[in-house]
């Protein structure tokens, strides 16, 4: 374990700041950071969202959708087959989405207190839910949120596949090259996300079971 104090963990105005809105009250410090961390936020989803409309758009123009096509046809039972498989997937994508709700009810990830601490500060917490700092270089409270954060994380994975198998589903009911390629690409990242988000969970858990609540916690 590393217990080396960075520069980021030793800011303890930034953690009192991110304490106050733990403790429900928030200075104005923290009200203002934790304001221009949601405009940063924002504005980064709205770009994502006009540059995959761009791209979106773009493709639409340049592909002709015909040239996709195998024109192969299938068979009832595989198209029945194909679109259970694209039914279960919806079903899956809503039951990740509502544990994910349902946890930040408590984690508060667009509110929270960790909105308002610096990249660094955020990585030390990472770190030391998974052991590779001192647990007492950051504020117990704040490492816990991390890890139940961490915990919640892990369910985005199930939202991740049900994303997946609905494409999957339409693919076996209505083969076509490009749908083809899409759900082996969105295999591939749910493979190499879910190793990650699984490690994360399994982390968060870990120290969740070991470490004590304070009455902050609570």
């Amino acid at each position: 374990m590393l217990s080396i104090m960075t520069a980021d963990a030793a800011d303890t105005t930034s953690w009192s700041h991110a304490l106050s809105i733990l403790e429900r009250m928030p200075t104005e410090t923290a009200l203002a950071r934790r304001r221009r961390w949601r405009q940063q936020r924002a504005f980064l989803i709205a770009a994502a969202l006009v540059a995959g409309a761009a791209v979106t758009t773009v493709l639409s123009i340049l592909v002709d959708p015909r040239s996709l096509q195998d024109g192969r046809e299938v068979g009832t039972l595989q198209a029945v087959a194909g679109w259970c498989i694209a039914a279960a997937g919806l079903t899956l994508q809503v039951w990740g989405l509502a544990l994910q709700l349902l946890g930040s009810r408590r984690t508060r990830p667009w509110s929270g207190p960790l909105t308002v601490l610096s990249r660094g500060q955020r990585r030390h917490l990472i770190a030391v839910v998974s052991r590779r700092q001192a647990l007492d270089s950051a504020p117990l409270p704040l490492a816990r949120l991390t890890a139940e954060q961490l915990v919640q994380q892990g369910y985005a994975l199930a939202s991740n596949v049900g994303l997946t198998l609905p494409f999957s589903g339409t693919w076996i009911a209505d083969p076509s090259t490009w749908r083809g390629v899409l759900v082996l690409f969105m295999v591939a990242m749910n493979l190499l996300a879910g190793i990650f988000l699984l490690r994360d969970a399994r982390r968060g858990r870990s120290f969740l079971r070991v470490s004590t609540p304070t009455t902050a916690d609570a």
